[in-house]
């Protein structure tokens, strides 16, 4: 992992840098957890870097939208969409394999803008490697080539889960394969999201290990506080849910939170205290239509996770699966609500079993909601130290300086 950073302004001092980003969704305003992941980092990259992300729409109700510039308080985000990308989008979701036609797409029709900004940059940072085929192909000696690696993608798609004849499936994972393998050897650094998604990087592909760093998935801990029991109460009055013990989870619409959800549903369904309430935030509540319950809520999409995280006395964690280091229980920490976690969920993040949260197979989840319900004491004492957990490893600004740190270096070694 990247440590002991200068303070971004003394780096700013080498002179103006540019910074150019491609991604194949936008991140303004962050969605979801890559989004997050990439806006939060375009933010700490700003105060060295002049940076500007290009985003491509590629879903289907995107066609005919002109281009749009999108500007925080950091940086700039292009966002456009085309015809091409857009089908390929569709096609991708009805095989469940991502995009992998997007290098050839953008060999075709990326916008003249796109490649203007690209040549001038001193950094190019690409969020998925599905881009590296044609970047690798109009890049100029002495440009600084980056791969931020969400996840290890051949861990997310396997040939029984794409959809479609098995030869046709079984070359899609391969096509997977390769382009991880390409962007992973072929990028001047690739910054994994945790140490075991680095060694499996290694192992998969060879990488070579000084081109390989951890940045792991953040939390702006400033937006969260961890609340009184009193702003506990009222955030649960505000939601409708007064004197209820609220069991939150939170995610986006994603394979690995819908199989962690099924746990849920199946945990509320077995729980007998009518004071308890299992509350379902984000988009993953689109793939269970119809489910709630009187004790289980889904709220769908929502501008603004934090009245609910307010609200929260435990939040549940029953991944068993994804890549990366797991953004909601970094989240889970910085608001300070008590967690229940699978060793899986807690990986990469350094949590203590019964002191930054409880660590749980999911067949003792309900026993440890009852145990922190009781034990109130012990739950404030978790609360507060998973803050602590958050604010020391796991503050974005820290994390991005540690990497706007690395890139520094690396252009002055390319200039020598």
């Amino acid at each position: 992992m990247l440590t002991g950073a200068q303070p971004l302004e003394r780096l700013s001092s080498a002179g103006p840098h540019r910074l150019v980003g491609l991604s194949v969704y936008p991140s303004m305003p962050p969605y979801h957890g890559g989004s997050t992941r990439i806006y939060n980092l375009a933010r700490g990259y700003s105060r060295v870097f002049d940076v500007t992300y290009f985003a491509q729409t590629t879903t289907v109700a995107a066609l005919g939208h002109p281009a749009c510039t999108e500007d925080s308080v950091a940086y700039r985000e292009i966002v456009f969409s085309d015809p091409a990308s857009s089908l390929a989008y569709a096609v991708g979701r009805a095989l469940n394999v991502p995009q992998l036609g997007h290098s050839a797409i953008l060999g075709t029709i990326a916008p003249a803008r796109v490649r203007k900004q690209i040549a001038s940059a001193d950094v190019i940072v690409l969020e998925q490697p599905w881009l590296f085929g044609w970047v690798r192909r109009i890049r100029r000696p002495g440009q600084i080539v980056v791969y931020d690696a969400h996840n290890v993608e051949a861990d997310m798609f396997d040939a029984e889960t794409i959809r479609g004849p098995r030869p046709l499936a079984r070359k899609l994972r391969a096509e997977i394969d390769r382009q991880e393998r390409d962007a992973v050897r072929g990028c001047d650094l690739v910054l994994a999201t945790s140490e075991r998604d680095a060694a499996e990087f290694g192992r998969r592909y060879e990488g070579l290990s000084e081109n390989i760093c951890v940045v792991p998935n953040g939390v702006d801990c400033s937006r969260y506080a961890v609340p009184s029991e009193g702003e506990r109460e009222a955030a649960k009055a505000s939601l409708g849910l007064a004197g209820k013990h609220i069991v939150l989870f939170c995610g986006a619409r994603h394979v690995p939170n819908v199989d962690a959800v099924e746990s849920i549903v199946a945990l509320a369904m077995r729980e007998r205290d009518p004071d308890v309430h299992f509350l379902i935030v984000g988009s993953i509540g689109r793939c269970f239509p119809g489910r709630s319950t009187p004790n289980l809520t889904f709220t769908g999409f929502v501008d603004d996770v934090t009245s609910y995280y307010r609200a929260a006395d435990v939040a549940l964690n029953p991944v068993t699966s994804g890549g990366g280091t797991n953004l909601k229980q970094v989240e889970y920490l910085a608001a300070g609500i008590p967690s229940i976690v699978t060793p899986f969920g807690a990986r990469g993040i350094g949590i203590i079993d019964g002191k930054h949260g409880l660590v749980r197979d999911r067949s003792n989840m309900s026993e440890a909601i009852r145990f922190l319900r009781a034990h109130r004491e012990r739950a404030e004492g978790i609360r507060m130290a998973g803050r602590v957990l958050a604010e020391r490893s796991f503050d974005w600004e820290s994390i991005a300086a540690d990497v706007a740190t690395r890139f520094i270096d690396l252009m002055r070694v390319a200039r020598i």
